[in-house]
């Protein structure tokens, strides 16, 4: 009787060595596995925030709950800790947040190098930061002023 073949074994050199490196295509097993470490990575990179808007010096850092593929550009109501913005542009190679940064440019009066994508490029999850915004839309001033009360 022939020994069996292990699964490792079996596989060519050039994906064993990805899979030891941590490299995952599609169809995958492990292809979860290496989005979950990535989300919870870029979510360590930002600022956590009780609303979905927070100012830092001059810089507006916003969290949005962004919906590809939509009837119209929009910025609609929070939910939760999140904003939630609608692009008309497709979820393809980041095509959705490139629409989405040059929608909350003329939004917010400012250029588009002017916004960072802090984590969420390719997710519906994004956490942007807006330098220097010349004008805020009503939800976005609505909750500033809640969070920050001024005392007369």
């Amino acid at each position: 009787m022939a020994p069996e073949k292990s699964v490792v074994g079996s596989q060519t050199p050039l994906v064993q060595i990805a899979l030891a490196r941590g490299v995952f295509r599609f169809g995958c097993s492990c292809v979860k596995k290496s989005r979950t470490k990535a989300a919870k990575h870029s979510e360590s990179q930002g600022l956590k925030m009780d609303t979905f808007c927070d100012m830092e010096g001059d810089t507006l850092v916003l969290n949005i709950l962004g919906t590809p593929n939509a009837s119209k550009d929009a910025i609609g109501k929070p939910l939760g800790a999140q904003l939630r913005v609608s692009v008309t542009a497709v979820p393809v190679a980041g095509r959705a947040t490139d629409h989405m940064m040059r929608f909350l440019a003329a939004k917010f009066g400012v250029c588009v190098h002017d916004i960072t994508v802090v984590f969420g490029r390719f997710s519906i999850h994004k956490q942007m930061r807006i330098r220097a915004p010349k004008r805020l839309p009503a939800v976005v001033a609505k909750a500033l002023v809640r969070a920050n009360p001024t005392t007369s």
